[in-house]
């Protein structure tokens, strides 16, 4: 006889497992700190490299300007320029990513702990009716003989 109440859990972290499972379930693997850390670190690499870009575009569109002030020895103030444009486009990205990823983490955080809490459920309704050993069913394993079998 078929559970119902198996069936809906299952759909469920089936449901879960194909649509945010595969980017969330990783990130149960990390730490707050660590996961938002490197991410960071990726997301201020992608910001040194846009701002160079930009600035080599800058400096491609208005190249007449900028060869006049490198006549006139203003090579300081154009350095200054674009390193404080550097500094704060850095700050501004380094703002929005701890954000974005603190709220990411949080929010899969979440996910996950009810994803595990009706893998748990699951795992009481199958032992209480005796189908399947819960050492199988923490393993993986197929229900035939309550051993791991591996394909």
């Amino acid at each position: 006889m078929v559970n119902e109440e198996r069936v809906k859990l299952m759909t469920r972290c089936a449901i879960y497992e194909k649509t945010y499972g595969k980017t969330e379930l990783p990130m149960a693997g990390y730490f707050k700190r660590d996961y938002v850390k490197f991410n960071i670190l990726k997301t201020m690499l992608c910001a040194v490299i846009s701002y160079g870009l930009c600035a080599l575009i800058y400096i491609m569109a208005d190249y007449e300007n900028l060869f006049m002030e490198l006549n006139q020895l203003h090579f300081k103030g154009l350095l200054l320029r674009f390193a404080v444009g550097a500094v704060l486009f850095l700050a501004v990205y380094y703002g929005i990513a701890r954000v974005l990823y603190s709220y990411r983490f949080d929010k899969a955080k979440r996910h996950v702990t009810e994803y595990y809490r009706n893998l748990k459920q699951l795992k009481s309704l199958y032992k209480g009716e005796g189908d399947i050993s819960p050492k199988t069913f923490e393993e993986g394993g197929d229900a035939q003989n309550d051993e791991f079998i591996d394909y």
